[in-house]
């Protein structure tokens, strides 16, 4: 077999796993495509493994999608309400510098750094 004969096939068979692997061709597409491009013809038996096996892959796609989701949905829960409390406690520090309270005081209780309590009253004009 010469080289250019060996890259047609070596070709031939990319195509061919592509096709077979492929999450976005359904097995019906597969079916006709394994028949008029490869010269393929399965029996009932080899088309129904072959559609429990899309199906199977949509099942992988569609669960490792929904998982996805749900640990980027958690995750912004998580990293919300962490803002959210860093924000509640510059608030907090922010009525305590208005009131006249201590820079130490501030950090002590919104359990801020010190620099963060001396920038949030410089930002707001308080010292």
């Amino acid at each position: 077999m010469s080289i250019w004969e060996t890259a047609k096939v070596k070709d031939r068979l990319i195509n061919l796993l592509d096709l077979m692997f492929k999450s976005s061709t359904n097995a019906s597409e597969k079916i006709t495509t394994l028949h008029n491009d490869f010269g393929i013809d399965l029996t009932q038996e080899e088309e129904g493994d072959l559609e429990v096996m899309c199906n199977l892959g949509e099942g992988i796609y569609e669960d490792g999608l929904m998982k996805g989701k749900q640990e980027g949905w958690e995750k912004g829960r998580k990293e919300g309400r962490k803002e959210g409390r860093r924000e509640g406690k510059l608030e907090l520090a922010l009525e305590m510098l208005k009131d006249g309270m201590a820079l130490e005081k501030v950090a002590k209780y919104s359990k801020l750094s010190l620099s963060i309590i001396k920038e949030l009253a410089k930002q707001n004009k308080l010292i």
